[in-house]
Formats: structure tokens, sequence, C-alpha cells
């Protein structure tokens, strides 16, 4: 029998980019605010078998290779904090991911498949960390860099790029403490000097948003020299319970695009590459962050299996078995194909409902559709008012005035 594959509808025919997200456990050395993991969550100390984390990338690239249409996709490890885990897990997730991918794309690039790029996020909120935990990171970056110098022959052009992440964020006790920011300054910093790639998300809050995006953005890029990239606010776990004065208007929200987006242009044109996201370009689909997906699956620390990070979210808030009436489906060390299969049946289940919203919706009739899908799942919903879609028109209509 033929492997199950994902069908995309006609009228999302523009989605050509997919989420792959593992948490290998959910207990944090911090209480943000925003957290879409709630505190009670994040007390749980389980974590992930190395044998349960590879069976799990298994099956996120497995189900890669069911989207024929799939061009880019983002393999992101999360936790909680991932520092806490054991440096000799740590150790064997990241070298396996590294060797994965590589295989993966070594195979795509001979299979006839679309997809031409794979970005790999490690995140840490690098606070409370010490240098030894850093070290760990640096070693997965240091061996990415060997791996790919080694077989980038077998990739045929095809990308992959790993970067280890944090967050920035002025409003959510993050940075409870002046010199709790200075430390994470530092170790920023320290990554930096040792060649690690960082990458830095501005977290979707209120001071964020209303931030002067050229001070911050200077600091950011010209002096401290990572990649800054716009992220999502998403209102679960201790955000559904805190985020009040997180909150932020979509005047806001707009203004604040338009304002980060023409300085990212200005600072790509400057530098030759670009070095903030989102960075709008006409002809193309905004970054992920603001163009619906054509597919999210998180995989949580038990194994437990959700198609957005909303879900997974509320599948460890609920603890049941099944979540807005679907059945759970999770990930074990011997899992087979089928567990793919039923993956696959999910999604496209998911896809022909948003096809039929978005055929009936203002959407329709939108120029910028082809570009935008849609809008980001986590801003669906979020704004109300006349003309507040979640993908923010305005903000094509003053970046992209005429599509080709």
């Amino acid at each position: 029998m033929a492997d199950k594959v994902l069908m995309v509808p006609p009228n999302l025919a523009g989605r050509r980019h997919a989420v792959f997200q593992i948490t290998p456990n959910r207990n944090c050395n911090i209480r943000c605010d925003h957290c879409f993991i709630s505190n009670r969550h994040k007390a749980i100390t389980s974590h992930m078998s190395l044998g349960l984390y590879k069976r799990s990338l298994d099956v996120c690239m497995e189900f890669s290779k069911r989207i024929p249409s799939m061009e880019e996709a983002d393999i992101v490890l999360m936790g909680g904090e991932l520092a806490l885990l054991p440096d000799d897990l740590q150790e064997g997730m990241y070298r396996h991911t590294v060797d994965r991918v590589i295989e993966h794309l070594a195979e795509t690039a001979g299979s006839g498949r679309p997809q031409r790029e794979v970005s790999c996020a490690i995140i840490s909120n690098m606070i409370n960390v010490g240098r030894d935990k850093l070290d760990v990171f640096v070693r997965a970056f240091d061996y990415y860099r060997a791996r790919l110098d080694e077989e980038r022959h077998r990739l045929g052009g095809l990308s992959f790029d790993l970067t280890i992440d944090t967050s920035w964020e002025p409003d959510t006790g993050r940075f409870y403490k002046p010199h709790v920011y200075e430390q994470w300054l530092d170790n920023v910093r320290y990554m930096l000097a040792r060649g690690v790639a960082v990458g830095l998300a501005l977290t979707g809050t209120r001071g964020v948003v209303t931030m002067d995006v050229k001070e911050r953005l200077d600091f950011f890029v010209r002096d401290l020299g990572v990649v800054p990239m716009y992220d999502h606010f998403a209102e679960y776990g201790e955000g559904r319970a805190n985020g009040a004065h997180l909150k932020f208007s979509y005047d806001e929200m707009v203004r604040f695009l338009i304002a980060f987006g023409e300085y990212a242009e200005r600072l790509a044109e400057e530098r030759g590459e670009v070095v903030a996201s989102p960075f709008f370009r006409a002809g193309r689909t905004m970054e992920q962050l603001h163009s619906r997906l054509l597919a999210i699956l998180c995989v949580d620390w038990d194994g437990a299996i959700a198609m957005d990070s909303e879900s997974s979210a509320e599948t460890q808030h609920t603890r049941k078995d099944s979540v807005h009436g679907r059945d759970v489906l999770c990930v074990t060390e011997d899992a087979d194909d089928g567990l793919v299969d039923a993956i696959v049946e999910q999604a496209q289940r998911r896809l022909v409902r948003e096809s039929r919203a978005l055929a009936t919706s203002a959407c329709a009739d939108c120029r910028h559709l082809p570009y935008c899908q849609g809008g980001f799942v986590h801003y669906v919903g979020r704004f109300d008012g006349p003309g507040q879609c979640a993908g923010f028109k305005q903000v094509f209509d003053h970046f992209c005035p005429e599509h080709p």
C-alpha cells in the first residue's frame, strides 16, 4: 500500500513551510508571565529518553516526506529549559539531529522533491546557565559545522542552518533583576565569541511592539551581532492567566511591523545580507510568523503529538487522551509508519477545514492571499475590529503595493 501524502487544496497552494517542534522537557529555571507552558507544568521533571527523541525526530522527518509541496522546514528544539537536561542526553540529541537532517537532505537531493532548506533552532533562555552548560551548545554547533563541511557535497545545493536561539522581552519578568539581564548578555557574548550562530527572538509583547525599533535593532545587530527575529506571543499557559499587561492593539502591531520591516531592509542593504526577520519582499510569502504554515507538528516530552504549539500546551494542561474532540497521538520508541499515516490524516482534516474557511471569508478576494495564506495561526481571532486581519493587510499594502 502506498504511503499517505498530504494533499494541499488549490486555494492553499501558496503554503510551502512547515515547522516540527520537539519539547524534550517541560521544566524550566525561570517563570515568565507570557509563557505558553503553565508554571504547574514547568515543575514536571521527567524528560524524553534519547531513544524517544530519536524516534520523534524520525517521525517528523518521515512526515515531512509526506508533504510533496513543502520547500522549507524548521526544526525547533525547546523546553522548558534544555540546559536542565543531562549533558550526555543533550549531546546525543544534538548530534543525532545534525546527522539525521544531513541524511534527510542527502536523500532529498536525489528525490526530485522541492524541499530546499532545513533550519534547526536549539532554544535556551541562557539565564542562570553556567558556562559548562553553554559549552554543550558550543560543542553542538562545532559538530554541526564540522559535519556540514564533510557532507556538503552530498546535499546538492540544499541548505541546512543551525542556530542556538534565545529571546528578549522587557516586560515578562524574564529579566527579573538587573544583574540577570547582564548575565544573559554576557552569556550571549560568550557564545558569539566561540563562533556560534545565535538567533534572538523578540517576543511579541507590548514592551517589544512599542520599543524604539532603530535603537534596539542597532544594538542587537550592530553592537551585539545576533540576528533578531520577531516572534508571536500566544496567550496559553501563564500567558492566559498573566498576560493582560503584555497585549497590544492592532494599530500598535501594524506600526511596529512597518517600522521593523523598513529598518530590516535598510540593514540588509547596508550589510549585504538579511540580518533581521521578518524581512518583507514582494513576490514571496512572509516569514512563518505572519504567513499561514502548511503544517505544524509538535512532540512533547512524553511523546504526545499536537498539530500546533497551542494544542500542545492544551494537551499538557488537560492531561487527557482527547483534546478538542481529537484523539492524542503518541510517539513511542517502537512507533511504526502507521503513526505517520495517522498524522497525515489529522493534518489533512485540518487543511480541508482551513480551505473551506478561507473560501468563505474576506480573504478569498484579497490580492495578498497567495502570499499570506490567511495569516499566521496564532493571530487568527486575536483582533476583531474592522479590517484587523490575521495577515496584517495594511503591512502587505505598505511593502507590496504591486505583487508581480
